[in-house]
């Protein structure tokens, strides 16, 4: 039983938000959860290891600080507000001002980042935010994606920022890895016992990140697929996309048949038509029948890839890109 998975099933929803406030409780040393300031000192230690005189101030015990964990932390630049995912602030015993600010962007997928713009606006909300208070806060950013990505690793290039840290939920450099590593602490005495039944939450969620986030259904789902056809419905179908050319009209009826060829040219075996139809809705962003399959991110890279001309006409589809303007994007 894995109560992320069920919790995300069917009607259910564990989104970035949802997995924030657990992080955020997690680093917050103030907690029930026994871990002390152990995840949170790490993150810190890899600030240090990028340059020794980042969080210059902090001494080895985080105990003799106060830290409030902030999670969803609003900020405004130019009316546009922006919402910092987890803003952690350290203050000395004078409380008079944070010495730091460690702000973490959290993204579990790589379809929910946003180019360019969202990690300076956020940057440039804060410190106009503490330019007014009189603060001289130093504030630091983690950029936290799922995995080491071509689109992550090029959104936390363009942030030119020098306080900054990309850190992964899964890999050597990982949120999970540094689970993995107190829970061993925890194993041989080298730190004080953790409770068994927060141990069994902690290991649902590392198991819930060993599987992207994913949900128990479409976890099944995807592994019955990849068994059956080789490899997901889903996989075909952006085959097929990265296949067609721009601006160019395709027939619906002919993409499903190109598609049913291509499964069972590879597996052998023949989807039903209803399988078919239910990727189809789903991978039309203007379709309205897509909110019917669980389609909860607007700019989904993964899943958006055609578009009707006229929505009228349901029989004619083209290639679909976040540059074609004009376009209505339905999402649950």
């Amino acid at each position: 039983m894995n109560i992320f998975k069920i919790l995300s099933s069917y009607d259910g929803s564990i989104k970035e938000p949802n997995i924030s406030s657990f992080l955020a409780y997690l680093l917050d040393l103030n907690e029930d959860h026994g871990l002390s300031d152990l995840l949170l000192k790490s993150i810190i230690q890899d600030f240090k290891n990028i340059n020794i005189d980042f969080f210059s101030k902090i001494k080895n015990d985080l105990n003799q600080y106060e830290i409030k964990i902030n999670p969803e932390y609003s900020v405004f630049l130019d009316n546009k507000r922006r919402d910092i995912d987890v803003v952690i602030e350290i203050y000395n015993e004078t409380l008079e001002e944070p010495l730091y600010s460690l702000c973490i962007e959290n993204k579990i997928t790589d379809n929910s980042i946003q180019k360019k713009s969202q990690l300076k606006e956020e940057l440039d909300g804060l410190r106009n935010e503490y330019k007014e208070n009189g603060w001289n806060t130093e504030i630091y950013f983690c950029f936290l994606t799922l995995e080491d990505s071509k689109k992550s690793n090029s959104e936390f290039e363009e942030f030119k920022y020098d306080k900054k840290l990309h850190l992964y939920w899964k890999g050597v450099q990982s949120i999970q890895q540094k689970i993995l590593n107190i829970l061993e602490l925890e194993r041989i005495g080298e730190i004080d016992p953790i409770s068994e039944d927060f141990k069994f939450l902690l290991k649902s969620f590392l198991s819930f990140i060993r599987t992207d986030f994913k949900s128990s259904v479409e976890e099944k789902s995807e592994k019955q697929e990849r068994k059956s056809y080789g490899k997901t419905v889903m996989e075909y179908f952006r085959e097929f996309a990265n296949s067609m050319e721009k601006d160019k009209d395709y027939k619906v009826a002919e993409i499903k048949k190109t598609i049913k060829t291509m499964i069972k040219n590879e597996s052998g075996l023949s989807v039903n038509a209803g399988t078919l139809n239910c990727h189809v809705y789903a991978t039309i962003v203007n379709e309205k029948n897509r909110l019917h399959y669980n389609v909860t991110e607007k700019n989904c890279d993964y899943k958006n890839l055609f578009f009707y001309p006229k929505e009228t006409n349901k029989e004619i589809i083209r290639k679909y890109s976040p540059e074609i303007n004009g376009v209505n994007i339905y999402v649950k």
